[in-house]
């Protein structure tokens, strides 16, 4: 029996029991369950028996099916971003109070998301995370406490004898009964500030001393509040203005060494199941460093609720004639920049806790894939033993970089990467821009040697509906960022119910950031990465999801051109080139090209004076599959008048 007929099962065991009330939008019933009540207090949502819903959801979609082997090269992989406690989140008793996503309401959307043409699922940490300097009401899932432990908040209590284990495995099994391959976001730099390591290993984090907390911060340079990132250059400059701010005296001593028999004592009530933690802060009087950018003068809050692993038990040489002797150990820029500044000594014992990380979840839960948090920081040699740790049991293993930095994906790929984050959210915020082409296209998606993401908006992001408020325009980028060269199309939860609100405020953002709804919202303020919150699953308008739909469709048809970087043709611009995206792509029978109007006016043109001769191979006739208003079949002459009115785009194929 597999993971999700004992699911199955569980749900029949308890069919016919339920008791109360259970909500969920009208959207999720994507299978056509006919078992349902409506209310005219909660227009929008349908009343079900959960048992039942579930279980007809299982049957139609999952049950005696065996796992698809997914086919789609990475090229032709159409990602989904999904945080499980946040995405299916929902009121669903008649208190109104938000409950937990689960993985089991997490296992309803990926049929529709097959439909949409999505194959690789990313989920944001599903790991034990921390509710101690928790930043919202409810703690962020990147504040690891063991990232060898699922979540137990994702376990839906509607399954009564099954455990959070039993549930993710159904859940991956689900994926890859539809055929998609399913990546988890890991976290090896950083940790929760409580993390269950310091009982056994105290040694491998840094202390500071409790009493000075609320003073905590960073030496800074002076350089009109500008963003710096540190380099051996300015080293020199860090350091001096660590020294001048007495930055160092904030650290101590680990815990044990401060109070030998205290620390006995409380690892013992740890063994017990007592929460140690208060003790040491309070009795001991120490508490782990919070957080931080590595960026010098970075804008983003600090990272309170996290703090830096100890990597190595000694600083970079350059630091160390900076360093007074018997100086505890202490975390700053350059501690956070291991890919450059490191020691000699690394921390074995953590090192090979992180190594075995991904393994574990590949054994136990057959994961495909790996998105590395912070990945450009850590140390090279300690990337590469993850990498390979990683593909040993599995070759194919997808491996994604966080580096923003497109000029730093030769680092990535030399690693062992297969494509990196990059920052075509910021790129696509300015489609207005004269620029806009050269910036997003030439100095960005083909100036690195791995393919990046293309995404309007990330979990880091503002939303690209708050970016962009004309439905036309984002209809347009929706559509565009599906056929960028050197590109993975990739979709945020929320984006295609046009999702204003944030997840979080860590890129392009600052604190007003979080305050883009009315103060009427339910969802006002509300952060997914630490607030309890859920999106707004009743808006009706569907216009971004069936422009993603007919746009991933019309990639994988002509896979094979608009996935190949080789065959982009970058030198292609249109006559207006300011207003007016122009991309080519070319075969040696056929050619894809697609036109967007970026601008306020329309566009008149021939595709005979617009496309390169080697694109239409001097054709008369062109083939029209999709304009304005979606998908269409029509044949045009190259050598016609046509028209591209304002926010529209225009795909099509020529051929010899």
């Amino acid at each position: 029996m597999n993971s999700i007929e004992r699911i199955y099962e569980i749900l029949k065991e308890h069919s016919g029991n339920f008791e109360g009330t259970y909500y969920i939008p009208e959207k999720w019933n994507y299978s056509g369950f006919t078992g349902y009540a409506v209310s005219k207090e909660r227009p929008g949502e349908i009343r079900v028996d959960p048992y039942e819903f579930y279980k007809w959801n299982i049957k139609k979609y999952f049950l005696g099916r065996e796992p698809q082997k997914s086919t789609a090269s990475l090229s032709q992989s159409v990602i989904y971003s999904m945080m499980p406690r946040f995405c299916t989140a929902w009121p669903h008793g008649e208190d109104g109070k938000i409950q937990s996503g689960t993985f089991l309401k997490c296992m309803l959307l990926m049929p529709p998301l097959k439909q949409l043409g999505v194959n690789l699922i990313y989920l944001l940490p599903v790991f034990q995370y921390s509710s101690k300097y928790k930043k919202g009401s409810l703690g962020s899932v990147y504040s690891i406490r063991n990232i060898y432990r699922l979540d137990e908040g994702l376990h839906d209590p509607i399954l009564d004898g099954a455990d959070i284990r039993l549930e993710f495995k159904a859940f991956v099994e689900a994926c890859h009964m539809l055929g998609m391959r399913v990546m988890l976001d890991f976290v090896f730099r950083t940790a929760a500030r409580d993390s269950d390591l310091i009982y056994g290993h105290p040694d491998w984090f840094y202390w500071i001393n409790t009493e000075r907390e609320s003073d905590f911060r960073l030496p800074a340079f002076k350089l009109a509040l500008k963003k710096a990132e540190l380099t051996p250059k300015t080293l020199k400059r860090l350091y001096e203005a660590a020294l001048s701010s007495g930055y160092f005296d904030f650290f101590t001593q680990s815990p044990e060494k401060l109070d030998r028999v205290k620390w006995i004592h409380l690892c013992n009530d740890r063994r017990h199941g007592k929460d140690a933690f208060p003790e040491i802060v309070n009795g001991i009087g120490v508490t782990t460093a919070p957080g931080f950018s590595d960026i010098i003068n970075d804008r983003q809050p600090p990272w309170t609720d996290i703090t830096y692993l100890r990597l190595y038990f000694d600083q970079d040489a350059r630091a160390k004639p900076y360093i007074k002797p018997g100086q505890p150990p202490y975390i700053m820029q350059d501690g956070a920049s291991l890919n450059v500044f490191h020691g000699q000594y690394k921390n074995d014992g953590l090192w090979d806790y992180i190594i075995r990380v991904i393994p574990f979840y590949e054994e136990k839960y057959a994961i495909d894939g790996a998105r590395i948090d912070m990945a450009h920081s850590l140390p090279h040699e300690l990337c590469s033993d993850i990498i390979a740790a990683a593909r040993k049991a599995n070759p194919n293993f997808i491996l994604w970089s966080e580096e923003l930095d497109p000029k730093k994906g030769s680092q990535a790929a030399l690693g062992g990467f297969d494509f990196i984050s990059g920052p075509t959210y910021f790129n696509y915020k300015k489609f207005r821009q004269a620029d806009f082409n050269d910036s997003l296209i030439g100095k960005t998606l083909l100036a690195s040697p791995l393919p990046m993401i293309s995404s309007l908006e990330t979990p880091d992001t503002p939303r690209a509906a708050q970016n962009c408020k004309d439905k036309r325009y984002l209809k347009m980028m929706a559509v565009l960022s599906c056929f960028m060269p050197n590109s993975i199309p990739f979709i945020n939860n929320g984006q295609v119910l046009m999702e204003r609100q944030p997840m979080n405020l860590g890129l392009d953002s600052n604190a007003k950031g979080r305050y883009v709804l009315p103060k009427s919202d339910q969802m006002y303020g509300k952060l997914a990465f630490f607030d309890s919150s859920s999106l707004h699953w009743l808006r009706g308008d569907s216009i971004i999801k069936d422009a993603l739909k007919d746009a991933i469709s019309l990639r994988g048809q002509f896979s094979s051109l608009v996935c190949s970087k080789s065959a982009f043709v970058p030198q292609a611009t249109f006559p207006d080139n300011r207003s007016a995206t122009l991309l080519c792509y070319q075969g040696n029978a056929s050619s894809v090209f697609c036109i967007a109007n970026r601008g306020k006016k329309e566009l008149t043109f021939s595709l005979r004076d617009v496309l390169p001769e080697s694109v239409y191979f001097n054709g008369r006739n062109a083939n029209v599959v999709y304009d304005g208003d979606g998908r269409c079949t029509r044949r045009v002459e190259t050598s016609s008048p046509l028209l591209l009115g304002a926010g529209e785009i225009m795909i099509g194929t020529t051929g010899r």
